[in-house]
């Protein structure tokens, strides 16, 4: 991973795009290829849950910082792997979708 490579999303879920820039939750996302993906898909066990063992270790390895985000108790929330365990689904979907969207289709070539 190459922090040139970082972009920053902010996600669509509960209106945050509608929010003052300075309210809005931004995440920090690190675009993988389509080998790293499959390489996440070939490394979790087969078995029972396994797309949510994917989107688990992707959302953790792949977010590397959250700004404006906390959970329902207020506290802070400021990596993947605390959004995995304490973030709103809807929001981690939200995430993942985003991952997958900007992630290259194949060497230096990003989706458009």
């Amino acid at each position: 991973m190459n922090e040139d490579d970082f972009v920053e999303y902010v996600p669509e879920f509960a209106d945050n795009r509608e929010l003052p820039d300075d309210e809005q939750v931004i995440v920090t996302l690190c675009p993988m290829t389509g080998g790293e993906f499959r390489a996440y898909t070939r490394q979790v066990n087969t078995k029972k849950n396994n797309l949510e063992k994917v989107v688990e270790r992707i959302v953790i390895e792949r977010v590397s910082a959250i700004i404006n985000y906390s959970d329902i108790r207020g506290n802070k929330i400021e990596d993947g792997q605390q959004l995995f365990d304490r973030g709103e689904i809807g929001f981690v979907d939200d995430v993942f979708s985003a991952l997958t969207e900007i992630s290259t289709l194949k060497g230096g070539l990003r989706k458009k």
